[in-house]
């Protein structure tokens, strides 16, 4: 079984908010990078790891419908 990467995570964590701000849950929605690196547990090191992550999530956000 293969690890999942951090892209991957962030892309389920924007599905997983997504689905609770839809069930009603407020303030679920993160906005930065920064953010979302804090929510997976790890510490980016770069800013074109944070732009990925928050792209990732963003997108799993959108996907979720």
């Amino acid at each position: 079984m293969s690890e999942e990467t951090p892209i991957r995570r962030a892309y389920d964590l924007g599905m997983d908010h997504a689905d609770e701000d839809h069930a009603g849950k407020p303030d679920v929605r993160l906005h930065s990078g920064r953010e979302i690196a804090r929510a997976l547990g790890f510490t980016a090191t770069t800013g074109e790891q944070l732009v990925e992550l928050r792209e990732a999530y963003n997108d799993g956000w959108r996907d979720w419908a």
